[in-house]
């Protein structure tokens, strides 16, 4: 069960809205509750079933056949204190992985990277790895079992902070980032209007 609070509220639902959808698996969940009405979940997710879903290459889980599974980033949001929830696949058509997300082994390769937050006009922000990042993979074939950082970054739509929210409808307008290569080789990224 995940619980996060905000003020004097619990937030509890989030789970549940799995049940719901197309969604049989998740993995990496992040709750973040902004205020007393609105709250964004994120996780990977895939729409296979079983409890063999950490099974992978390079692993003996001995609970099940290697994952057959394919995985995508999603984003469920809530503007009523979780009576209604909202999922949303956000990299379609571009799996984060194929096959299990484990704990061990090849298929541990997204390591630990993932992390949700809001920035400072309510939009979601997520940081995470991609494991299917060669157009081979994204096309239906193996598995790169790659870890490469990426950010994802809402650009329309209702934000968790209403004070913000854009027009609707709207096209949403693309992301724009600024980097700079560090002396150390380094790079440093600023997303516009992020805080």
């Amino acid at each position: 069960m995940i619980k996060a609070y905000t003020g004097l509220r619990l937030w509890m639902s989030a789970p549940t809205l799995l049940m719901a959808g197309p969604v049989l698996n998740a993995t990496f969940p992040r709750l973040s509750p902004v205020t007393r009405s609105a709250a964004a979940f994120t996780f990977y997710g895939t729409e296979t079933g079983g409890t063999n879903w950490d099974c992978g290459q390079g692993t003996d889980c001995g609970h099940g056949a290697n994952f057959t599974g394919v995985w995508y980033l999603y984003v469920a949001t809530t503007f009523d204190g979780g009576a209604t929830w909202t999922t949303q696949n956000i990299t379609p058509g571009d799996p984060i992985q194929r096959g299990g997300i484990c704990q061990s082994g090849t298929c541990r390769n997204l390591l630990d990277f993932y992390d949700a937050t809001i920035d400072k006009e309510g939009r979601i922000v997520i940081g995470y790895d991609d494991g299917c990042i060669s157009a081979a993979c994204i096309n239906g074939g193996a598995n790169d079992f790659t870890a490469k950082g990426a950010v994802a970054r809402q650009s329309g739509g209702m934000r968790m902070f209403a004070a913000f929210d854009p027009a609707i409808p709207t096209v949403p307008g693309a992301p724009k980032a600024t980097g700079t290569v560090n002396p150390d080789r380094t790079a440093t990224f600023k997303l516009a209007g992020a805080g």
